[in-house]
């Protein structure tokens, strides 16, 4: 009888630790209704205690670590980047461009577009870059960490995005700066 009482009572305290430890995660870091800095009142990403998500207006479970927001749902899987710290909130939000030469692109050299978004890149093979066919600037490639950083010559901050190349197709993880949503 001692044997079942003790070893019941070690049961119910093992599934209270490991229930509070499940819900922890979720508590106060990343949870809330976040949106891009020039339109607070668009809510993009919502993060709930419980585990659920919606992004874009999609829902989805998430589970996060110290660099990437999971977002699964029954037909897809979505990893983003992020940074947060107390002052800042970076989601990074994945972008795909089509190699616009002729050829076959063996760097970030070249016409990129995103027929999605209608946004473009070119870089040169001098260093310098044009966002949009607007926005003029420096950059400069660590092939190491899979970065690229974009130096503006006016507008914008530097920024430092992540990429990867597939055959013809560049992968951009942008940054965008999130605030809680009004």
């Amino acid at each position: 009888m001692k044997r079942t009482y003790v070893f019941s009572l070690t049961l119910i305290m093992l599934i209270a630790l490991l229930s509070l430890a499940g819900c922890g995660q979720y508590k106060g870091r990343l949870s809330g209704k976040w949106a891009y800095i020039h339109e607070p009142e668009k809510v993009i990403i919502t993060l709930k205690d419980n585990g659920k998500a919606v992004y874009k207006g999609e829902k989805y479970t998430y589970t996060y670590d110290d660099n990437f927001i999971t977002l699964k749902s029954a037909d897809e899987e979505i990893k983003l980047r992020y940074t947060k710290d107390d002052k800042e909130f970076y989601l990074y939000e994945p972008c795909e461009y089509d190699y616009m030469d002729e050829g076959t692109p063996n760097s970030i050299v070249g016409n990129w577009y995103d027929y999605s978004t209608k946004w473009s890149y070119e870089f040169t093979d001098d260093g310098t870059f044009k966002e949009d066919g607007y926005f003029p600037g420096f950059y400069t490639v660590d092939e190491d960490a899979g970065t690229i950083k974009l130096i503006y010559n006016d507008h914008f901050y530097d920024t430092t995005l992540y990429y990867s190349i597939e055959g013809e197709k560049l992968h951009v993880d942008y940054p965008w700066s999130m605030v809680a949503a009004h």
